[in-house]
């Protein structure tokens, strides 16, 4: 698993991804039937930080999970230079052998300062085999990125 909390995202986009690991009565790869949670959501990936920023990551943002994951919530930050973006997007994450999961359509919510949907936050519930992804953000050139 790639755990990146409190690492400075000097080039990848700024991300959180947060999962929960087992669903009860769900089996392996499915969306959950009225199941109750099994494991409580875990943080597997969170580059959130309060330093400056920057657009348009120069690297992509990528990671790695070693195990299947029931992907509960998604979130990139759009500071924009203090723009934000006049409407979210969305966020995939895209396999190493090209399979993507998404694009899930994200809901805006203000960031520093009162700055329109500079969070967006996708809620996909969806399962995901272990591997590496790559994110994929609908508009890279407001995804902020630290400087």
């Amino acid at each position: 698993m790639n755990f990146a909390r409190g690492i400075v995202a000097t080039t990848i986009g700024i991300l959180a991804l947060l999962a929960v690991s087992s669903i009860s009565g769900c089996p392996s790869g499915s969306s959950p039937g009225g199941g109750s949670q099994t494991s409580d959501a875990e943080v597997i990936f969170d580059n959130n930080n309060a330093a400056a920023v920057l657009n348009n990551p120069t690297q992509p943002t990528v990671v790695t999970l070693s195990k299947a994951y029931q992907i509960m919530l998604i979130r990139d930050y759009h500071w924009n230079d203090g723009q934000g973006t006049p409407n979210p997007g969305t966020i995939a994450l895209t396999s190493s052998g090209g399979t993507t999961y998404g694009p899930w359509q994200t809901t805006g919510s203000p960031g520093q300062g009162n700055v329109p949907n500079a969070n967006w936050t996708a809620t996909p519930n969806e399962a995901v085999p272990a591997g590496t992804y790559t994110v994929v953000d609908s508009e890279p050139s407001t995804w902020s990125h630290n400087a």
